[in-house]
């Protein structure tokens, strides 16, 4: 082994070594013997020397020397060997006997090294704080925070599909008259983040020409609903006054965009809503929450159950 491919075999392992740290030139394939290059610092070195044991353990844990034994130094002896070497190649051998626990080269004597096994650093992650609490589903007396309306709503739906792979689309419609300000997919993609152990995908569809170029986060797309495939099979679909909307297709769509058990999330800016609409389109209300001048409902489609009839004799 070079010195490339040493501090290759190193860094994989976990350490950063640089400079005249990087002291090894050679490894036999025995991680045995090899040479060591004279920096004129004798801490470089027999860190070098360490390395050395380092490479002879089978394994890539990271491993710091914490305990030696017993260290001699004969600095004549080792001046003298350096002296005896090429000025433009000044390098020593080094030898590492596992059995004994032992590392020499030069006239640096090592025996007994004890190392101790690090944790590699963890990557910092953000911490989420859990609250459970009591929450009416359906409360227009009391106003609560949009954020905490669709984060309920989107637990809700989890809870009862019970999934790990979660799309949600967020409809604007060509009538709709909102701005970039008022999506609510950076929201969505942000409540969803915080459940590490659910892998999710957020679309926006919308016709607004306006709205086609906007910054999103990475993970979410934007759309036409013309583009969209025939079995999106969509957990949640997000819209905006579809009760005040008497447009039968635009019903038919957003429904089939949804996995059988989906939900659909609407957010009305006028209280006075035509309910008749999602009696006619089956649709039952889930979540029904006032939301300063505006509600927000969270909508399933009507589940028929088969009627079980069982006979018995006497």
């Amino acid at each position: 082994m070079n010195n490339k491919d040493i501090y290759k075999e190193l860094r994989l392992r976990g350490y950063q070594y640089s400079g005249i740290f990087r002291g090894l030139n050679r490894v036999s394939v025995t991680k045995s013997n090899g040479s060591i290059a004279w920096a004129f610092n004798w801490i470089a070195f027999m860190d070098s020397m360490l390395q050395m044991m380092i490479l002879g353990q089978n394994t890539r844990d990271l491993l710091v020397p914490t305990r030696i034994c017993k260290l001699t130094i004969d600095p004549k002896y080792h001046l003298h060997l350096i002296q005896n070497t090429s000025i433009n190649n000044r390098q020593l051998p080094v030898n590492y006997y596992k059995h004994l626990n032992a590392i020499t080269s030069g006239g640096i004597e090592i025996y007994g090294v004890v190392a101790t096994f690090i944790p590699n650093r963890l990557k910092t992650v953000n911490i989420v704080l859990e609250e459970h609490t009591f929450v009416a589903h359906r409360d227009l007396e009391s106003s609560i925070s949009l954020q905490n309306a669709i984060r309920m709503s989107i637990h809700l739906a989890l809870e009862c599909c019970n999934m790990l792979n979660v799309k949600i689309i967020e409809f604007l419609d060509t009538d709709d008259k909102l701005t970039s300000e008022d999506l609510n997919s950076p929201l969505i993609n942000k409540i969803l983040s915080d459940l590490p152990q659910i892998r999710h995908e957020t679309k926006l569809v919308t016709n607004h020409k306006n709205l086609q170029n906007i910054s999103l986060p990475d993970n979410i797309s934007v759309t036409e609903m013309t583009k969209l495939s025939k079995n999106e099979n969509c957990l949640m679909v997000f819209c905006f006054n579809i009760l005040k909307k008497n447009k039968e297709e635009l019903y038919k769509q957003l429904l089939s965009l949804l996995m059988p058990q989906g939900f659909l999330l609407t957010l009305e800016e006028s209280t006075d809503c035509e309910y008749s609409y999602l009696k006619k389109n089956k649709l039952n209300i889930i979540i029904e929450r006032q939301i300063n001048n505006k509600k927000l409902l969270l909508l399933r489609k009507r589940k028929m159950l088969r009627k079980s009839v069982s006979c018995c004799t006497c």
